[in-house]
């Protein structure tokens, strides 16, 4: 199953019923005002509320509560089905092709999956970030290149930006560095490259009001 198919159908089916109104969950009326004041409290960090502000800039519409919380729970889905593709390509670099196809299966069956992907909060965030970190640390691992270090640093940096526990990843981004063989110089530069994206202080961030 490729990652593309997946990433359309997990897109089908987490946006499905997705208009229901916004005050049915606690924490959605909070974040949509954020977003249409553009006051932010930093209570999380604004990955999700970024993207959010970003696809509503680009979609238009009324900057009112119902509209700005359905694209929330648009993006929130999109990081659901993104965070499926991440694991399935991971399934296929450590077990084959049909390995990858299971794991796409049974992860757009999950109803926990499915429950968060319907509402404008990070937890889909966080999945695809350290999803997408655990893929680009196997593929760093198997064959170390500083292209695959940056990309693992950016990983690391999404994961930081959806929710402040995914810094847990962090200290796993050393691994494919450290459990290479490379001459100390190399191994700088290879930190070079992976430290870059998280410690630059324009990721995901805006000024608060």
């Amino acid at each position: 199953m490729p990652g593309r198919d997946i990433l359309f159908a997990g897109l089908g089916l987490y946006t499905r019923h997705n208009d229901f109104p916004c005050y049915y969950h606690p924490d959605e009326p909070t974040k949509a005002r954020q977003l249409i004041t553009e006051r932010f409290n930093f209570n999380h960090p604004l990955l999700l509320l970024q993207a959010t502000r970003l696809f509503r800039w680009a979609a238009g519409g009324a900057p009112t509560m119902q509209p700005v919380t359905e694209t929330g729970r648009w993006v929130s889905a999109a990081f659901a089905a993104g965070a499926i593709v991440c694991l399935s390509l991971l399934a296929a670099h450590l077990y084959g092709t049909m390995a990858a196809a299971c794991t796409g299966v049974l992860l757009l069956g999950s109803s926990h999956l499915y429950e968060l992907a319907h509402y404008m909060k990070e937890d889909t965030a966080l999945a695809f970030g350290i999803a997408a970190f655990f893929l680009t640390l196997t593929r760093s691992w198997l064959r170390p290149t500083p292209a695959r270090f940056a990309l693992l640093g950016a990983a690391a940096a999404l994961a930081v930006s959806a929710k402040y526990i995914g810094v847990l990843v962090l200290p796993l981004a050393g691994a494919p560095i450290f459990g290479s063989r490379k001459t100390a110089a190399e191994m700088r530069l290879s930190l070079a490259w992976c430290a870059g994206w998280p410690c630059s202080p324009s990721i995901f961030r805006c000024s608060a009001h």
